[in-house]
């Protein structure tokens, strides 16, 4: 029987080739969650509790394969199902230092962060981290970027958790099929081969059928209208390096919905206009703040996830952030004009080609430590509305991760959870040792924007 051949796509691949120039891409989440209901009779969390509720992200096939290096002839690396896949091993218990507080914390979630997952398993771990403060118990989920983005992330993930305190009972090895033999090195060579062919083939219909080209690049063109040829050049932009640090701000997030509405916008906008406040205060003190100063930021924008299978955002924007704008309220209603432009016109990765030639993508990545598309990113997901358990603990807080690469050394995400918004910032220490003040501009350009509609029953900040 002729094995089943699953090659990366062009998609996957521009995510694996970073993490060989140095550029590990991996996302992921931080839960912190009631200790008591996960500790055994010694004290100690007892991992039984936690593996059927960890065993469930196994109902997506990525996160049973390994990714496999053919070698010359045989073609670009294949996805391969694990025949020794063990739970266990990706799941391991990493106590956070004294004193347990948000600083140890995250702290040690940086360490863990910033090495390479395993390539000989598949590509995710779990580490749970007791020793917090109050007897809460932190777990960190990091996954490599090539299995999903960050929804198909969320969706994956987010099997984990229950609705309800008591977690079903179902075992996690639960209706999974066996793995399947992989390709042999004489099937791997011929699949090169009819793809070689196939791609000479659609380089031929290209050029007999240039309309279709034309209009894609017209596509890619119209995106980008509006923009000067470069973000501007700043000490943003270097070349990162292997370190990360990891900084979280939280805000409520019906008081920045009402901001929003109020505005007649998004939260996304509300945390891009925070992200111009946060730059503006970081250059500021650098001395690189000039009137009328205007840097981008990428933004992606994913579809609906396919039931089963993860996912990679092809679509986003580049929205231009008025950072040296002094008003918050002007500095808004620039970004809102924006992104409504930018949203009548996506960039649309996918129609447009740029992922379906692995020769352009290798180039772009080759280019990152000089690219000169974007100064920033920003990604925002929608998380559970209400409360969340993992295995009969409540989750009290979840924080996204997102990652740095090319000369991108400061990365945003976003996650509301349950009446709450966390924003994590991931950046290379070394490149930006002062990146607490973006963090702290940020912060405060928030509660500005969101003084006047705080709930009542709310604490201030």
């Amino acid at each position: 029987m002729t094995a089943i051949i699953e090659r990366l796509t062009p998609h996957e691949l521009v995510e694996v080739w970073p993490g060989r120039r140095g550029w590990p891409q991996t996302i992921g989440a931080l839960a912190v969650v009631e200790g008591a209901p996960l500790r055994g009779s010694d004290g100690d969390v007892a991992l039984d509790r936690l593996l059927p509720a960890v065993g469930r992200v196994l109902a997506w096939p990525r996160f049973r394969q390994v990714l496999h290096e053919p070698g010359p002839g045989r073609g670009g690396p294949v996805w391969v199902d694990d025949g020794d896949l063990d739970l266990a091993r990706h799941v391991t218990v990493v106590p956070v230092p004294t004193p347990g507080d948000d600083a140890a914390l995250l702290a040690t979630c940086a360490r863990l962060y910033e090495a390479p997952l395993d390539p000989a398993r598949p590509l995710w771990r779990v580490w749970v981290l007791p020793g917090l403060t109050d007897g809460r118990v932190g777990l960190l989920v990091v996954l490599h970027h090539a299995l999903t983005d960050g929804a198909g992330a969320l969706t994956a993930v987010g099997a984990v958790f229950d609705p309800e305190p008591a977690p079903p009972a179902a075992p996690w090895t639960t209706a999974l099929r066996p793995p399947r033999p992989a390709p042999t090195n004489a099937e791997l060579a011929l699949d090169a081969l009819r793809r070689r062919g196939h791609a000479l083939r659609s380089i031929a219909a290209a050029a007999t059928h240039p309309r279709g080209v034309a209009g894609a690049a017209r596509q890619s063109r119209k995106a980008l209208s509006g923009y000067d040829r470069h973000a501007p050049r700043t000490s943003l932009n270097q070349r990162v390096g292997r370190r990360r640090a990891l900084h979280v701000a939280r805000f409520d997030l019906d008081a920045v919905r009402a901001a929003a509405h109020a505005h007649a916008t998004t939260v996304n906008d509300v945390l891009l206009a925070a992200l111009a406040g946060g730059l503006h205060e970081l250059l500021a003190a650098r001395g690189e703040l000039s009137p009328g100063l205007v840097l981008r930021a990428s933004v992606p924008v994913a579809g609906p996830p396919e039931p089963g299978r993860t996912q990679n955002a092809r679509t986003g924007m580049l929205v231009r952030l008025p950072v040296g704008e002094d008003d918050d309220e002007r500095r808004l209603a620039a970004v809102v004009a924006d992104t409504q432009e930018r949203k009548r016109q996506p960039l649309d990765l996918g129609r447009s080609g740029v992922l379906s030639s692995p020769l352009v993508l290798r180039g772009a990545v080759a280019l990152a430590a000089r690219q000169r598309v974007s100064n920033i990113y920003l990604a925002n997901l929608a998380g559970p509305p209400k409360p969340a358990w993992l295995a009969g603990a409540r989750v009290l807080e979840l924080l996204p991760l997102t990652n740095v690469v090319g000369n991108i050394g400061v990365s945003v995400a976003a996650l509301s959870y349950a009446g709450r918004l966390a924003v994590t910032v991931t950046s290379d220490p070394e490149l930006h040792p002062d990146v607490g003040v973006f963090v702290h501009g940020l912060e405060r350009t928030v509660e500005r924007l969101t003084a006047p509609y705080w709930p009542a029953s709310s604490p201030r900040p």
